[in-house]
């Protein structure tokens, strides 16, 4: 059995004051009802070719799964008791350490408080994917883990994987500084190929001077031509040729083919003809005619040249091919020689054979200018088609473009696995290694567009559509997904791991957890609650920290005083319409999973606004939004015991058991839904996801006001901030 097995190395950021990027060693290890064992490494062990034995895992003791995860022989000789299969494909082993990073973080990382089974990945915030999560702990399942730092103890309460392009902080650089180089690169382009597009001007007036002088010889010839005298198909064919040279090089319907063209342009010109040529000499593979040679060349690379992507290759490509010397496409003594044959029409072309030499060496030179410096732009340009190991042998090749140079040396190089580049990281998505290692120059094209159509999408909020890649991308997540990169002998990711300041445990959680619930997630996701700074795919710690001993003490210090007396107020005072303030308080905990939801809605109903959720059920539910207004004139809770607040109370759970009853029969009808019904699965889905959303918001405003058989007391919570740490009073 041969298993790849890596040390991992997991960098951390904590929402821990103060506290730098980490890695996560055995050193952090703790749990206070068990012993560390002695025999383990510093980092944990990834397989990347066959998958951990979740079964097995599951039922170990805590000592052994970190014995696991920790010990190379341990991880070996438990493996080599399983069946298991062997992958060995790219494709295969990215699924294979996808999923061993999921085993190890709920083995390592259990959440039990205060959600349960609270492990994330960012890659789900950009593509829109929506699993089931679950938002409250469920106090009989899981367990609590720990970390321990500078001989504190913290509780982990939610772990998410920085696995997409622009959350893991090493591929947003990539992402951000491949689009502003692109935008420069752009510019640089455009700067440098001024003087190619002045002379291409200048050489197409010449083309067109030459071309309308052939047709005048040629409109000479059909009017003085003798009535016994056959139309001379030579200089027929002669200036359809020429002409249809002129429009194939200017020209940018790749669709066109030469042959096209050329038919197109001799039937019209026979067409002006007062004499005309027999339809034989419409067919150039059946007679020898002026050029044939080159008419012959380029139907043969006509293909070839359209499928050339960059326009200036490809006119290029025109250009190197029609104006060749051996072509001889600016030779005009082989039609005229014919003509001047004829003894009454000679007369004719005496001046234009002079005109002619002189025309043709005009050409020449502006062609030699012309191709020198186009080929200089072509050159200056390459950083768009040339493969990246090709520069990495070949570093002269950028030796006059210094912005690409930066870029490459900066972000590129860095990700190459070659030889002599032995500090870099190697990507872990197989297919973003295969872009930046192919040998193809399509490919590379790709890559740049990718990254320019992630960076407009995700950042910039452009409508924007996936760039097109036969065989190799169906969806963009299949490269927005990072996977687990080589750096050296290791195995990277990037974590955020969020903590609480002390250890929370089955016997004090419930001290911690209504006054946790009910006002620290306001603080927790306050950002996600203003629409002009919530991005959906950012993830980042939490911003602050809860500190267990100082909600513990503050608690100790009130056990001793009397409760207070509830003093009611009149209800008339009370009932006043705080409505605004209940909208930014009652969904502050639910805010991620509402946005999921309404985003989903939006893309059948564009004008939906994903941050304004009770303007969503103001439209499409009034008698919830009334429901929900008339509960918030109650936001001040002295009030409780009225009659109308149970009243609205009661009409509110009474709606919230229909949503919640729909949500449910929904949701089984989806899972039963056959293959003959599978026309009605948007109808079914938008009214699940529907119900969702409005179960979920008339539950919140629920569950605002403490219910029947609850707390017996309810104290008041006061804030303290300081150095970044919650206190709650």
């Amino acid at each position: 059995m041969d298993l790849v097995i890596s040390p991992l190395e997991i960098k951390l950021n904590t929402n821990i004051p103060n506290q730098a990027s980490i890695s996560f060693t055995s050193s952090l290890l703790h749990h206070p009802s068990y012993t560390i064992p002695t025999n383990i490494g510093k980092y944990p062990y990834l397989i990347s070719n066959a998958y951990f034995p979740e079964d097995a895992l599951r039922n170990m003791e805590w000592e052994d799964r970190i014995s696991f995860f920790f010990n190379l022989d341990t991880m070996r000789n438990t493996m080599a008791n399983e069946v298991i299969a062997i992958k060995t494909g790219p494709e295969e082993k990215q699924l294979v350490e996808n999923r061993n990073i999921f085993i190890l973080i709920k083995s390592l990382f259990p959440t039990k408080y205060f959600v349960h089974k609270n492990i994330h990945q960012t890659l789900e915030y950009v593509t829109g994917d929506h699993p089931e999560r679950s938002f409250f702990f469920n106090p009989f399942s899981q367990q609590f883990s720990y970390s321990k730092l500078n001989n504190k103890t913290y509780t982990n309460i939610r772990v998410t994987w920085k696995n997409d392009l622009l959350n893991h902080p090493v591929y947003y650089d990539l992402v951000k500084n491949t689009y502003d180089f692109l935008i420069k690169q752009r510019s640089e382009d455009a700067r440098y190929a001024d003087k190619y597009y002045k002379l291409v001007i200048e050489f197409n007036d010449l083309l067109r001077e030459y071309v309308s002088r052939m047709l005048g010889i040629m409109q000479e010839y059909d009017e003085n031509m003798p009535i016994d005298k056959d139309q001379n198909y030579h200089a027929l064919l002669r200036i359809a040729i020429v002409n249809s040279v002129y429009q194939w090089i200017n020209y940018e319907n790749t669709d066109e083919t030469f042959v096209k063209i050329f038919i197109m342009n001799i039937k019209q010109y026979n067409n002006e003809l007062k004499n005309k040529v027999d339809d034989k000499y419409l067919s150039p593979r059946e007679v020898d005619f002026a050029s044939k040679k080159l008419f012959d060349l380029i139907e043969e690379k006509d293909e070839y040249i359209n499928t050339i992507k960059d326009p200036l290759m490809r006119k290029q490509a025109k250009l190197e091919l029609v104006f060749n010397e051996d072509a001889e496409f600016l030779t005009t003594n082989r039609l005229l020689i014919k003509l001047e044959n004829d003894e009454k029409l000679k007369k004719y072309f005496n001046d234009y054979i002079n005109y002619f030499n002189n025309q043709e060496d005009k050409m020449k030179k502006q062609y030699a200018i012309l191709i020198k410096e186009l080929n200089n732009v072509v050159v200056f340009q390459s950083y768009k088609r040339t493969p990246f190991l090709q520069i990495s042998s070949q570093p002269d090749i950028l030796k006059n473009n210094a912005t690409y140079r930066r870029y490459y040396t900066n972000n590129i190089e860095k990700l190459l696995d070659t030889a002599t580049n032995r500090d870099s990281m190697i990507p872990g998505n197989h297919k973003l290694y295969a872009l930046l290692h192919t040998n193809k120059e399509e490919d590379i094209a790709y890559f740049f567009d990718f990254m320019e159509y992630v960076y407009e999408k995700y950042i910039l909020y452009k409508t924007s559509s996936l760039p097109v890649k036969e065989d190799f991308v169906q969806d963009a997540s299949e490269l927005i997904y990072t996977g687990v990169d080589t750096v050296k002998d290791k195995k990277q990711v990037h974590f955020i791991l969020d903590v609480i300041d002390g250890e929370v445990n089955d016997e004090n959680k419930r001290a911690y957890y209504c006054p946790f619930m009910n006002h620290y997630m306001g603080f927790l996701l306050s950002d996600f609650t203003q629409p002009n700074t919530f991005v959906k795919w950012k993830a980042a710690p939490y911003n602050f920290i809860v500190s267990t001993s100082a909600i513990q003490d503050k608690l100790t210090s009130t056990e001793n005083k009397p409760v207070e007396e509830l003093v009611l107020v009149p209800t008339s005072d009370t009932l006043d319409d705080n409505w605004e303030k209940f909208k930014n308080l009652v969904n502050i905990a639910s805010r991620e999973k509402i946005v999921d939801s309404l985003l989903i809605l939006k893309k059948q109903t564009p004008a939906i606004d994903e941050t304004d959720e009770f303007a969503f059920v103001q439209t499409n539910n009034p008698s919830l939004f009334s429901a929900i207004k008339n509960i918030s004139k109650h936001i001040k809770k002295r009030d409780l015991n009225t009659m109308e607040f149970r009243q609205n109370l009661q009409a509110l759970k009474e709606l919230t058991n229909n949503y919640q009853s729909r949500f449910v029969y929904n949701k089984q009808l989806l899972d039963n839904l056959s293959t003959e019904k599978m026309d009605q699965y948007e109808k079914v889905n938008k009214d699940k996801v529907e119900n969702e959303l409005y179960y979920t918001i008339s539950d919140n405003a629920v569950k605002y006001f403490p219910q029947n058989g609850g707390r017996k007391t309810r104290k008041k919570v006061k804030f303290a901030k300081k150095n970044n740490i919650v206190f709650i009073e």
